[in-house]
């Protein structure tokens, strides 16, 4: 169980860091490469507050 959520984990870190690499690659301004990386990293923490929150109420 630990060894699936450390390689999920590393899984969502790759994709921000290639995400971010990529905005820089194409010559992007600091900022949205941020927040499209900082976007992306919030996106499980999210989805698991909503299903909780949509578990708890039923």
């Amino acid at each position: 169980m630990q060894t699936s959520q450390n390689l999920g984990q590393m899984a969502v870190m790759g994709v921000a860091a290639a995400v971010f690499n990529l905005f820089l690659g194409f010559g992007s301004a600091d900022l949205p490469a941020y927040a499209a990386a900082f976007g992306l990293l919030l996106v499980p923490s999210v989805l698991a507050a909503s299903l909780a929150v949509r578990a708890r109420s039923t």
